[in-house]
């Protein structure tokens, strides 16, 4: 059986701004060398402006012609 060629992109995003990233520069601003979350970082919720940067990557994925 021929194989398939694979996709010809890759795109890699990183997630975007969460309340853990807010929580660490208000610590770096106030000159805090640790900041305390209240679960696992990976389990931190996006916040208003990582879920809007979410909404923006998907709107902008849309666009992009299909492979």
């Amino acid at each position: 059986m021929p194989l398939r060629p694979g996709p010809s992109h890759l795109w890699i995003v990183r997630h975007g701004e969460s309340a853990g990233n807010i929580a660490r520069d208000q610590a770096e601003a106030a000159g805090a060398p640790l900041i305390h979350l209240a679960s696992r970082d990976m389990d931190i919720p996006l916040s208003p402006r990582g879920e809007e940067q979410a909404r923006a990557l998907a709107a902008w994925f849309q666009q992009q012609p299909a492979q």
